[in-house]
């Protein structure tokens, strides 16, 4: 930002991470049974507001037994680096994620296959959301819609994502993910699901992997790939997002060993004519085309 000057702004005191922890844990914890496991775990938070607020989100009307799981979780965390963030914070917020519903999981991580500070427009998860079968009980595009929307209001109230009232561009409820953008990258391998996500990073080449057979994700949009390879094998991959690789041409074979995908992103790319290999996709349920101001999707 070109400041004179930087200050350094120390962690909450112990006063302070308690008071911050009972304004958002919604429950008269302090005079509670649990009040003694509850100090605990704002101890644990290490004076760390993000950690505070998220764990006490989660833990918010939880039983006993939860709280004192989430004691021990927090107690047996093992330290991961990632520059700029501490250890604390990525533990508080995989606790948070542990204790979200399956769907809230899928969207939650699906949010950080996109570039950083990108505005994630809440219609494209439903799209998205709607080809990759996060919802299986539901059997409308307006009943996921509904779903979908509320998911996002709760991810936001857990402090796990950030709220976007109207995207200008699109007109619509949109949304962020924040400073814990690498921390789904570090949670979704845990609970078998692997992403490849190198968005929005003037990527020229396609990533060089020893394997892809384990991928359910490739995320490679807003870049500058021309050429990919004439096929790999990807027998997992759920989703596939190129889009905004303007030079991109993709070889007819590309999708033989992709039949399990069921989101493919070829928004402005060349594809003229359609790729006779899209037939290979058979169980591809959501297409986007996109091209200047329209979009085509099933």
């Amino acid at each position: 930002m070109g400041c004179d000057k930087t200050f350094t702004i120390g962690t909450l005191t112990k006063q302070e991470s308690w008071a911050l922890f009972k304004e958002h844990v919604g429950m008269n914890v302090e005079n509670s049974i649990i009040s003694s496991i509850a100090r605990e775990i704002t101890t644990e938070c290490d004076g760390l507001p993000i950690a505070i607020v998220t764990v006490a989100r989660a833990l918010k009307n939880r039983g006993m037994y939860e709280w004192r799981d989430a004691l021990q979780q927090l107690k047996r965390s093992t330290s991961t680096n990632i520059e700029g963030m501490h250890e604390n914070v990525i533990s508080s917020l995989e606790l948070s994620y542990n204790f979200l519903e399956s769907e809230a999981k899928s969207v939650f991580l699906f949010c950080s296959v996109f570039p950083e500070d990108f505005v994630i427009p809440v219609e494209v998860l439903v799209r998205y959301g709607t080809g990759l079968r996060w919802f299986k009980d539901l059997g409308t595009i307006e009943d996921i819609r509904v779903r979908t929307h509320a998911i996002v209001s709760n991810l936001i109230s857990s402090f796990l994502l950030i709220g976007e009232e109207f995207g200008e561009e699109y007109g619509e409820k949109s949304i962020k993910m924040h400073v814990v953008r690498d921390v789904p990258h570090i949670i979704a391998p845990k609970h078998n699901h692997t992403f490849l996500v190198k968005a929005g990073i003037n990527l020229k080449e396609w990533p060089e992997r020893d394997i892809f057979e384990d991928l359910m994700c490739i995320s490679l949009m807003f870049n500058d790939i021309k050429e990919v390879p004439d096929v790999i094998e990807c027998p997992k991959l759920q989703s596939l997002l190129l889009q905004q690789n303007s030079e991109l041409v993709v070889p007819n074979n590309f999708f033989q060993g992709m039949k399990n995908l069921g989101v493919l992103d070829l928004s402005e790319t060349q594809l003229s004519p359609l790729l006779e290999s899209l037939s290979f996709l058979v169980n591809l349920r959501t297409l986007y085309l996109m091209v200047a101001n329209w979009v085509t999707y099933l």
